[in-house]
């Protein structure tokens, strides 16, 4: 079965065919060339046998040729003449010419597997070849742009009748000015003390959070950090080493949101049981960056609980005490 694709309706077409086309004479078998060029001619050529071995695998322009050649000089009384000489008038032209021609190549094509599929490839060829021609486009106009802004830099970097604004030679790049540049403004931000995160004419206050395990009777602190996260984890992993392995502790923390300085207390769930308080707190505390001297003083109690005072007290006094006997020792060492 062929799987030759069909020709259009609207192409032009030369079919060459041996087959018993003389009724006179039905054993003898003829050349047929049927020729069809839409809007013009539509012709039939009957020729000795022997032609179309030579034919089927000439190109059409040389097939009717020799049609053409053959009516000519042994064909009278055609009763098609009128046509075959249409058709010769035709071919008179190069354009049609060339018409015919790439007729026939579309036609080989279509009937030919092989040169289908090289047609499909050529197809994809130039389909990919114009797009790296588009892209070779696209990059040579970016590269323009490129080249024409640092045309501008140089331009303002060295101006026409002007000092240098950079200390250096522009060279085939600009990297070595533009590193200067940049050093420069880093340079001139310190001197200035800009910092890019900070508004004009306001400080961030530095927030840090402390841990701190407070048990009835003595609190007990655990640590200063600069994250909440930190600090939690510091209180729930004492927790958990507080209580035995095979223990189950869900944990939850319980603070107001709407007060970003709150103390945030850790409850615990033991084993599925109601949630208690587990004497863990963790305390945001806001540290100035700045000094305000008409802002209100700090004192010791804006960062420690009356308890944590206490015991810092009752430290102090057994260290002072042991500082005194150590140094009445001494003493009585040297007075004997």
């Amino acid at each position: 079965m062929s799987t030759a694709m069909p020709p259009e309706q609207d192409e032009i077409r030369v079919r060459i065919s041996l087959d018993h086309y003389d009724l006179a004479h039905p054993g003898d078998r003829q050349t047929q060339v049927y020729v069809t060029v839409p809007d013009v001619v539509r012709v039939s050529y009957m020729l000795p046998a022997h032609f179309y071995e030579t034919m089927r695998d000439q190109a059409w322009g040389e097939v009717l040729d020799q049609a053409h050649g053959y009516y000519t000089s042994a064909v009278w009384a055609d009763t098609d003449a009128a046509s075959k000489a249409k058709l010769r008038e035709w071919l008179g032209v190069d354009e049609h010419r060339d018409q015919l021609a790439d007729a026939h190549r579309q036609d080989h094509i279509r009937r030919d597997p092989i040169a289908r599929g090289l047609q499909t490839e050529v197809a994809v060829l130039k389909a990919t070849v114009a797009e790296l021609e588009a892209q070779r486009e696209r990059r040579r106009g970016r590269l323009v742009a490129l080249q024409n802004d640092a045309t501008n830099m140089r331009g303002a970097l060295s101006p026409n009748g002007q000092p240098r604004r950079v200390p250096m030679e522009l060279g085939e790049t600009l990297t070595p000015a533009v590193e200067w540049l940049i050093a420069r403004v880093a340079e001139l931000e310190t001197a200035a003390g800009v910092e890019n995160d900070t508004r004009e004419g306001e400080s961030t206050p530095l927030i840090v959070y402390r841990a701190v395990y407070e048990p009835p009777g003595q609190p007990i602190p655990l640590g200063w950090y600069t994250t909440t996260e930190a600090a939690r984890a510091h209180c729930e992993t004492a927790l958990r080493f507080d209580n035995p392995a095979h223990v189950t502790l869900d944990l939850d923390w319980i603070g107001d949101e709407s007060e970003p300085l709150d103390p945030w207390e850790l409850v615990a769930a033991v084993d599925g049981s109601d949630e208690q308080p587990t004497g863990y707190v963790v305390t945001p505390i806001e540290v100035a960056s700045t000094y305000d001297p008409d802002a209100d003083e700090m004192t010791t109690a804006d960062l420690f609980t009356g308890d944590e005072l206490r015991e810092m007290d009752q430290a102090d006094e057994a260290r002072f005490d042991a500082e005194d006997d150590a140094r009445n020792a001494a003493e009585a060492g040297e007075d004997e």
